[in-house]
């Protein structure tokens, strides 16, 4: 039995990053999306990319970006090796070796084949995604909903790839989610914040104790 990591996303502030050090998260997320109240300055990303500890990985995470925006970023992040791209796709030359992260979103009353044909579609890309992120559907938002997913759907899903379960996940509800789906991944941002935007350092560590405590409960079984 794997270990199910964790992704804190939405890191703004090195109150943030620390918040998700300390508490054990495996990976944490920078949001470049300008529209969201959790965008970050690619050169504070930058420069508080240099402070994460060995082991814990940082993703980028774009929405309908266009490649000369993706560009813009990385001139100021070089260091990213991790893009996640929902939406509408760019021209993948401008991630060079970098790895993508595809999104499918799962609404709440998708069905299995609408969900799988979406996920399948995204999987057939080439380069292909290194993992997939399902995350809540509402329309006209990209990600952070703080809406629980469709689990049993996602879990009777094939996915090629790894999992990164997203959508409405907090300390309360994340280890029923990794009971029931068994992700490679759980990915939370606006179930760990005091106010929109804003980061919660103990809901983080609840959130994380709660995985752990998951991951001891999978071994155990």
């Amino acid at each position: 039995m794997r270990t199910v990591r964790a992704k804190i996303c939405g890191i703004k502030s090195e109150e943030d990053l620390k918040a998700a050090i300390y508490s054990g998260a495996h990976a944490i997320g920078f949001n470049f999306y300008q529209k969201s109240i959790r965008f970050v300055d690619p050169f504070v990303a930058n420069s508080l990319n240099q402070k994460i500890p060995p082991g814990m990985t940082s993703i980028g995470v774009f929405a309908d970006a266009t490649s000369s925006e993706i560009k813009d970023v990385l001139e100021f992040f070089p260091e990213l090796n991790y893009l996640q791209l929902h939406g509408q796709l760019p021209d993948f030359g401008v991630l060079g070796s970098r790895r993508w992260i595809a999104v499918a979103g799962a609404g709440k009353d998708c069905s299995k084949v609408f969900l799988q044909n979406e996920i399948s579609m995204l999987c057939d890309i080439k380069p292909s995604p290194c993992a997939i992120v399902v995350d809540s559907k509402i329309e006209g938002l990209m990600g952070g909903t703080g809406v629980v997913g469709p689990w049993d759907v996602i879990k009777e899903c094939d996915i090629p790839v790894p999992l990164i379960l997203a959508g409405g996940l907090n300390p309360e509800n994340v280890k029923t989610a990794i009971r029931k789906v068994q992700p490679f991944m759980v990915d939370t941002a606006s179930g760990v914040e005091s106010s929109p935007g804003a980061k919660c350092p103990d809901k983080i560590q609840r959130f994380m104790k709660n995985v752990i405590e998951s991951n001891l409960e999978l071994f155990a079984d």
